[in-house]
């Protein structure tokens, strides 16, 4: 879906500067700054045989920044970072991968720093104010912290001794994102998917959607 809406807007993007005067456009070289928040419907995948995906949910806040890459066409590099807050209580009565908990109540817990870096087409919509901007890139994902309360226990993902060697988390997972942005002058919202490639625990990935709002100046 959003591969398709990209498409769709670099067609119009095409339109919309081949109808200007001389065939050149107004594009902004000076780029933009944004903050934002971002609400994110996750699951944490497995990679095991008859066990399914547990979702979970991230709240984030963020901050980039958007650097022109060509004075004619409205393409930008968007780097920045954001940190990010998760949690989650699996139903142990129906998920297979948590059957050796008994009845007591599980949270899961962690704190993660991210640093998205993306390309953006950035299209002005003729006589407005408003902007269509699909973006897609690369991002690292710094688990700073990660932490399961069960009953009065708290066990630490990143200690074998407390999860078992298996399932000990990794600090670092590099993870790719894309998604479109629309900008109201200076306001914005957006839609986005990402996901991991490398793993967070054995066979262990996250992916997620993104719902976000935030600032441009």
């Amino acid at each position: 879906m959003m591969a398709a809406m990209t498409m769709v807007c670099i067609s119009a993007s095409a339109q919309f500067t081949n109808t200007g005067s001389g065939g050149s456009s107004d594009v902004n070289t000076s780029g933009w700054n944004s903050f934002y928040v971002q609400f994110n419907p996750s699951w944490i995948n497995y990679d095991i045989k008859h066990v399914d995906s547990d979702s979970f949910i991230g709240l984030q806040l963020g901050y980039s920044r958007a650097f022109s890459l060509s004075p004619n066409i409205p393409l930008y590099l968007e780097v920045g970072g954001a940190l990010e807050y998760s949690f989650f209580s699996p139903d142990t009565d129906d998920d297979d991968y948590y059957y050796y908990y008994d009845d007591e109540d599980i949270t899961d817990y962690w704190l993660s720093l991210k640093v998205p870096v993306n390309v953006v087409y950035n299209i002005q919509i003729p006589n407005s104010t408003i902007a269509i901007a699909p973006y897609a890139g690369m991002r690292l994902r710094g688990i700073l912290l990660a932490k399961e309360k069960y009953g009065d226990e708290t066990y630490d993902y990143f200690d074998k001794d407390d999860v078992g060697k298996d399932a000990t988390w990794k600090r670092v997972q590099v993870g790719a994102q894309l998604g479109t942005n629309v900008k109201f002058n200076k306001f914005f919202i957006g839609l986005g998917y990402g996901f991991d490639i490398t793993e967070v625990a054995k066979k262990v990935k996250f992916s997620e959607l993104s719902f976000t709002a935030g600032l441009i100046f």
